[in-house]
């Protein structure tokens, strides 16, 4: 509807509600988001999604995932200097 009227507008998410996102450094590329989604959540984590980050201009797989996780996840669990 406020497209159609043409009217500016964004939305925001609550910093209580959206999910949690974390960048894992130093995974070989030729880790799957898939297998890591399935490991963290044989393992309990309540993953949503991981993302393969990618070199801007050519494309190429870094050593990068950004994860996604549940919000009432316990992020501290994540970091090694908690």
């Amino acid at each position: 509807m406020l497209n159609e009227a043409q009217f500016i507008w964004a939305t925001y998410e609550n910093k209580q509600t959206r999910p949690t996102r974390v960048i894992v450094k130093k995974l070989h590329s030729s880790c799957t988001p898939e297998q890591i989604v399935q490991e963290l959540r044989r393992k309990g984590y309540q993953i949503i999604d991981a993302v393969n980050i990618l070199k801007w201009k050519i494309k190429e797989p870094l050593p990068v995932f950004m994860l996604t996780f549940e919000r009432p996840e316990n992020i501290q669990k994540y970091t090694r200097n908690h």
